[in-house]
């Protein structure tokens, strides 16, 4: 309490143009983010890329990935607590979990489709105030799934849904698509009607779950 720190960053947003173009050769320093678990399953691996079947470049393939959870998917803090392959596939099979399940899942999915993935941990921006400053808490935890574009870098997507829609965070100008332009929901939205993205009461268990996959898939 009272101490204060300086962040300095550079927030890299291209346009989609550029974000589609980024099609270059693979960077070998880079292939350990495309490693998955030996045991991956297959069936995981299909859906993906049966999900990005119309994607012409790595891009397209990420917003196909990233529209398929918007549209089908709901958020609810009631799954249980797992990591790796199993929440993978129980997450597969319901269709609900929050931000830990959406960001892992898609991150893995997009290594099987060979783009570079990883998923990172942080806040949504919090609770503006009237001073201009910003109240961040661990109603904020969240993470999210980077993908790797050659001749850009790491770039943000959003699969977890209510992220928008509930005003904790926003989707990234490269991949503001509407939820289902890309895939046709196959119901409606549970998050969209009542959003149980309210994780005040079980921020800890949000916050304690999240795992950065780096280098594998392990947590």
């Amino acid at each position: 309490e009272g101490l204060r720190y300086t962040v300095m960053s550079t927030d890299v947003v291209p346009t989609a143009d550029q974000a589609d173009s980024a099609t270059g050769p693979i960077d070998p320093s880079l292939n350990r983010y495309l490693q998955l678990p030996s045991n991956f399953p297959a069936d995981v691996r299909g859906i993906a890329q049966t999900i990005t079947a119309a994607g012409r470049t790595p891009y397209e393939k990420a917003l196909e990935l990233q529209d398929w959870f918007l549209a089908n998917f709901s958020y609810s803090l009631n799954v249980p607590a797992a990591d790796g392959i199993s929440a993978i596939e129980a997450f597969l099979k319901n269709h609900k979990g929050f931000c830990q399940q959406f960001a892992g899942t898609m991150a893995a999915m997009a290594r099987s489709l060979g783009i570079q993935a990883v998923v990172d941990v942080g806040f949504t921006p919090g609770s503006g105030q009237t001073d201009g400053s910003y109240i961040v808490t661990t109603h904020d935890a969240h993470a999210w799934p980077m993908l790797y574009f050659t001749g850009i870098g790491w770039l943000r997507f959003e699969p977890t849904v209510s992220i928008q829609s509930t005003g904790r965070g926003n989707l990234p100008i490269y991949t503001r698509i509407t939820p289902g332009q890309l895939h046709s929901s196959t119901g409606p939205s549970q998050a969209a009607q009542n959003p149980t993205a309210n994780p005040s009461a079980t921020s800890s268990q949000c916050a304690a779950q999240i795992r950065r996959i780096s280098g594998g898939c392990e947590s």
